[in-house]
């Protein structure tokens, strides 16, 4: 039988929350010698440094936490969650420019720790030289100079190099604040301890099975959730009862982790119980839309088997490929790569936005497979026209680039499809705004695609806490840092969309001088300091027509209004939208005379293919 006593020994061994200066920390961290917390998470806490700072040893190397658990992902790797936190080397901290070759090598590959996704090496280099005479330093941290070989160059030999893992999303930054900001990685934790944590629990760690813990009950071995499993060890005074309690416990564990093994795995993270049971009555149909379900063989006879001279693009998620349905129609077949729970979670998201949503100016999805399909497919409309990208700085860019009342035009349709997305209940956040994803019919009007990363925001919520996701160059750097998603995120992306139908520039050009990779940054300082003529199309001809300078100017100052760095000074979407219509307004009779011409010249580009993607 077990004493009172007994549990309130467990109880007492569990991690409860702790500090180190600013951070309040709890499991799976522990502080060294405190029989708490996973062995390979033991910290100091580092009172020479201001405020006070965890620090973590890592396979004998010293890294300050800059932020610990920052957030958790369903990752089913190996049975266990996937968690991430921010750290910096110590030595860096002490002097920050001193940069080691083999800084951060001991994370690529790590069995517990590994660099976050979206980082790429960068090459650095430490007295170089051109020739006889030293080369000139292109990228310097506090004075300290640096070659960096993004900057195409040959003839340059230095006493060293090294890569620097850097977040693609900062690329743009100075070396210094790269460095300062330290380095994102992913860690593991048990499955079974975060079930315990949801559920407001406590979670320990011994060398004997995990323990869950709350109010003096000591939960089974491994950390069960006590909502999901309700089981609690319970131990009679004979042996008959002891044999019963664990025949049925045996019997509730085996048949509740079936049922989740049949359900949970297609399912995205976040969705509620209440989502589960809609979605299990809606079966056979695409989960809780009404979508047409296509069976694999019947799309793979659409696109001659998936012939690679039908591939319209692929992007992150997948290949898109050109199609035609047995019905006649021509369709975009999207092929999700790695069918993986995160690919499942992207899947089931874009349905489930589209069940949600009806607009002109959004592009429609026609069906998909079966959630349980061995291959992800989801059809779309096909628009014959490409990508915004395609005709601003693609494939498709003709010697004159689009007519500025067709540009004009592109960002009212797309604007209004943002607003409609932030006006509906409850509000969608697309959060991967960019112009690879705003695709053009015949006549070029716009229809904004690809929903894979959009989020929904629950009723009342002035935000979503979630990983920063989104194409660099157009991510919004308070969600960056902040990890809060809102709708002005999008704002923010759309602003740089506006800045490529102004500049017909990349979002992102490395080839561009350091402090204007991003597109974002150069436009925010050219409007700043006057100098927007060094920033717009010169094939607009803003120096030749006072009208069309008149709307660009104004487009311009809508796209500095939406590229603010706080979020609350930006407009929201609804506004941009009526801006956008009023600037066109002020100037109909222009649009009168312009509208067909634009049409026409617009029409006359070789009509390819593309999609969403």
């Amino acid at each position: 039988m077990l004493t009172s006593s007994w549990l309130a020994s467990h109880c007492d061994g569990a991690c409860h929350v702790f500090k180190c200066g600013n951070y309040t920390l709890d499991y799976p961290f522990g502080l060294n010698n405190s029989g708490c917390g996973d062995p390979l998470l033991q910290l100091e806490c580092d009172y020479t440094v201001e405020g006070a700072l965890p620090l973590l040893n890592i396979g004998g190397h010293q890294y300050y936490i800059l932020q610990p658990k920052q957030y958790s992902k369903v990752n089913f790797w190996e049975g266990f969650y996937s968690h991430t936190m921010r750290i910096l080397d110590k030595h860096v901290l002490e002097d920050q420019c001193d940069l080691s070759p083999n800084i951060y090598d001991q994370f690529l590959g790590g069995a517990h720790f590994r660099i976050a996704d979206g980082y790429k090496n960068i090459t650095l280099g430490k007295t170089c030289f051109t020739g006889s005479s030293e080369a000139v330093n292109n990228t310097n941290c506090k004075g300290r100079g640096y070659y960096d070989f993004r900057v195409p160059n040959t003839g340059i030999t230095c006493d060293s190099k090294f890569e620097l893992p850097v977040n693609e999303i900062d690329l743009a930054k100075p070396l210094d604040q790269i460095v300062s900001e330290g380095l994102e990685i992913r860690w593991t934790a048990s499955k079974h301890c975060d079930n315990c944590e949801s559920d407001y629990r406590n979670c320990s760690h011994r060398k004997t099975p995990s323990f869950c813990y709350c109010g003096g009950i000591s939960y089974a071995q491994n950390c069960v959730s006590g909502k999901s499993k309700k089981f609690v060890i319970i131990l009679g005074s004979t042996i008959g009862g002891v044999a019963l309690a664990a025949i049925l416990a045996l019997f509730l564990i085996f048949r509740v982790k079936r049922r989740k093994s049949l359900v949970t795995w297609v399912l995205p993270c976040d969705f509620s119980k209440e989502t589960v049971n809609d979605m299990e009555a809606s079966r056979p149909g695409c989960m809780i839309s009404n979508l047409p379900i296509f069976s694999y063989e019947e799309l793979q006879e659409a696109t001659n088997f998936f012939d690679e001279e039908n591939e319209l693009g692929d992007g992150g998620f997948g290949a898109v490929y050109l199609g035609k349905l047995r019905d006649g129609r021509t369709v975009a077949v999207k092929k999700l790569y790695q069918q993986n729970s995160r690919r499942i979670e992207q899947f089931l998201n874009e349905v489930q936005i589209f069940a949600t949503m009806d607009h002109p100016k959004l592009v429609r999805l026609y069906g998909c497979t079966h959630p349980e399909s061995p291959v992800l497919l989801l059809v779309y409309e096909f628009l014959p026209n490409g990508t915004l990208a395609d005709h601003l700085h693609g494939n498709r860019r003709r010697p004159k680039g689009l007519p500025w009342g067709t540009r004009l035009n592109i960002a009212i349709e797309t604007a209004q499809a943002l607003a409609y997305l932030h006006s509906i209940n409850p509000p969608i956040i697309h959060r991967d705004v960019k112009s690879t994803n705003i695709l053009l019919d015949e006549n070029f009007r716009a229809k904004v695609a690809d929903f894979g990363l959009s989020r929904l925001v629950p009723v009342n919520a002035s935000h979503v806490t979630t990983a920063p996701q989104g194409t660099p160059g157009y991510v919004d750097p308070e969600y960056h840092q902040w990890f809060q998603l809102t709708e002005k995120s999008d704002v923010y992306s759309f602003g740089v969309v506006l800045a490529e139908l102004l500049s017909a520039k990349l979002a992102v050009d490395i080839t561009r001088k350091s402090n204007e990779i991003s597109l974002a940054i150069m436009t925010v300082n050219r409007i700043k300091t006057g100098a927007l003529d060094e920033l717009v199309d010169p094939h607009l001809g803003i120096q030749t027509n006072p009208e069309v300078k008149a709307m660009v100017s104004a487009v311009a100052e809508l796209a500095l209004g939406c590229l603010a760095s706080d979020s609350d000074v930006r407009p929201d979407m609804k506004e941009v939208a009526a801006k956008l219509e009023e600037i066109k307004q002020l100037h109909k009779t222009y649009f009168d005379e312009q509208s067909e011409l634009s049409i026409k010249e617009s029409a006359s580009v070789l009509v390819g293919s593309t999609c969403p993607g």
